[in-house]
């Protein structure tokens, strides 16, 4: 390219030519400015962008907050775009690698370290639910209900974690979908029981008719945490994230913990 070899090389090393010599401080230059060129600080202007916005949330979660983020968007980037999609753990990991994703949302169990960082998103509990005016639910839920009671489970990919292992189910009567809503809307047609999360029961609750119980036994809690690339410098990530917490934070439910009687894990 400079038709010149720049460099020759001797017996004590290499020594520079006239011509790399007499190249030098534009090369430093050049160097300095790009440099400057990839540490300078990026930022980001909701008001202004066009971007879409991609993450992976369960169903239940994005049923929880989705209306609130989208309403917060359409006020604060009304330019963006939302896309929220279900996928597995370790989907979602392989897409975050990929930059498919800005960020994910789930029970992630074991994403520490590089290349992600995680953070604690929200807590939950699982309770049962009950059309309101089903016959056969009683006022309180004991464990021998829940035994006798129809089941309506949810087992997608995305909605449970890889520590669940499924409830005892000796002995039930009970069909099993791939999400929770849809367990809910037949539980609302039906004298069935479904056991979901606490956040999302109170978000359909009035919606749906629903009536909700405490379990009768002890279940683990529903931990969910955000992941992100651990050396992500986007802004408009951080803002996103940020924005998620503030409408999680917002549709928060107080709810109580049942006393404890026969462990479990669903």
């Amino acid at each position: 390219m400079f038709d010149d070899p720049l460099f020759l090389r001797l017996q004590r090393g290499l020594e520079p030519t006239r011509r790399a010599l007499a190249l030098e401080q534009r090369v430093r230059e050049l160097v300095a400015d790009l440099a400057m060129l990839v540490d300078a600080p990026r930022t980001f202007d909701p008001s202004a962008s066009t971007r879409l916005f991609r993450i992976s949330a369960p169903e239940f979660v994005s049923v929880t907050v989705g209306s609130r983020v989208f309403k917060a968007l359409l006020d604060l980037a009304p330019a963006c775009r939302l896309q929220i999609v279900h996928l597995s753990d370790d989907e979602a990991r392989e897409q975050l690698r990929r930059s498919s994703l800005d960020l994910a949302i789930g029970r992630f169990v074991s994403a520490e370290g590089s290349p992600f960082k995680r953070q604690h998103f929200y807590d939950d509990e699982f309770c049962v639910v009950a059309r309101q005016g089903n016959v056969l639910a009683p006022q309180r839920m004991s464990a021998a209900a829940y035994q006798r009671l129809v089941h309506v489970f949810a087992e997608a990919d995305s909605e449970i974690s890889r520590n669940d292992s499924s409830t005892d189910m000796d002995g039930l009567k009970f069909m099993v979908v791939p999400h929770w809503l849809t367990a809910l809307a037949i539980v609302a047609d039906s004298d069935f029981i479904a056991t979901c999360p606490r956040r999302l029961a109170e978000s359909q609750k009035d919606t749906l008719g629903l009536k909700i119980y405490p379990l009768p036994f002890e279940a683990e809690q529903i931990r969910v945490s955000m992941l992100t690339l651990q050396d992500s410098r986007d802004p408009a990530t951080k803002w996103l994230s940020e924005l998620l917490q503030t409408s999680v934070d917002q549709a928060a439910v107080k709810v109580s913990a049942p006393r404890a009687k026969k462990r479990i894990r669903l």
